[in-house]
């Protein structure tokens, strides 16, 4: 069976990031910023952005909901914590209903990824799954 693990992975319709995560992209990021402002500041990033458009947002929470029309239309969760005054974790989950013949798993580590990406651009990486990057 655990030979079949990655084949079958392929076939998931969630992806989501961890500090712990199996796979070092998919661990979570950190940046130097409070967190209310990096919160505030990613709701920009979203709104600028044309494939994608917020459903929710909890500033107290520190939970941002967004539609994604990409390569596939997805759901997605992003979650800000606050940890020390200069640093936030950021974490993601990515959901799709829609399937693939060859599996869904790799567009929605694609497009989480690039979301990072992004974020990375706009904000400064400090490190990820706890600096071990």
């Amino acid at each position: 069976m655990p030979k079949l693990r990655p084949i079958m992975g392929r076939f998931e319709k969630q992806c989501e990031t961890s500090d712990h995560h199996s796979d070092p992209s998919l661990q979570t990021r950190y940046y130097k910023k409070n967190s209310s402002e990096l919160f505030q500041l990613l709701e920009q990033l979203i709104r600028r952005k044309q494939n994608m458009r917020i459903i929710s947002s909890s500033r107290e929470h520190g939970e941002l909901a967004a539609e994604l029309n990409g390569a596939k239309k997805c759901f997605v969760v992003i979650t800000v914590t606050g940890l020390k005054p200069l640093e936030t974790a950021v974490d993601m989950t990515i959901s799709t209903e829609q399937s693939s013949p060859f599996g869904i798993y790799p567009t929605l580590k694609k497009e989480l990824l690039s979301l990072y990406d992004s974020m990375n651009k706009e904000f400064e990486f400090i490190g990820a799954g706890r600096y071990g990057n």
